[in-house]
């Protein structure tokens, strides 16, 4: 199967297809043989003429014996690398929420403006409407802006936009 995306060709082989398809490693095999064979390989036989043709992956295996006989250190080393995995994942997490949290307040605050913005409509709606009211009874605009606490600026331009 084979996946692309810009400037890079990802090839994914299965490993045990592959390893059922070599029969022998030898010399003559590409890098990508013997690399596919050291990923692939279980048989003790088949992991020495790897190394006999490939010396290279001796230091590899050698390594890997040692884990064998004394797992502590990969254990540590694994530990290590789930402790660092663990604290990016937490980073992530709490980058997410923050997100979270200030796409909330911004919407919060929507709401707050929007009715902030209609409570004051409405109070608006109540002066004009109390005005319009003294104005009924007769009440010239220096009375009603007394009686309402409004300016008398506002009371005039009122009752001459009606």
């Amino acid at each position: 199967m084979m996946e692309q995306s810009p400037g890079k060709l990802h090839i994914f082989l299965c490993l045990d297809s592959f390893h059922s398809n070599v029969h022998n490693i030898t010399k003559d095999c590409s890098e990508l043989e013997a690399w596919l064979t050291f990923l692939s390989a279980t048989d003790p036989v088949v992991i020495g003429a790897l190394i006999e043709a490939f010396p290279c992956f001796a230091p590899i295996y050698q390594e890997i014996m040692e884990f064998a006989k004394d797992p502590k250190e990969l254990i540590g080393m694994l530990s290590k690398e789930l402790y660092i995995m663990d604290k990016n994942m937490e980073r992530l997490m709490v980058s997410q929420l923050q997100e979270e949290v200030t796409a909330a307040k911004a919407e919060r605050d929507k709401v707050v403006a929007e009715r902030d913005e209609a409570v004051a409509k409405v109070h608006e709606a109540e002066a004009e409407r109390d005005i319009f009211k003294l104005h009924c009874k007769g009440k010239r605009p220096e009375e009603i802006s007394n009686e309402l606490k409004l300016s008398i600026d506002y009371v005039i331009s009122i009752l001459n936009n009606n």
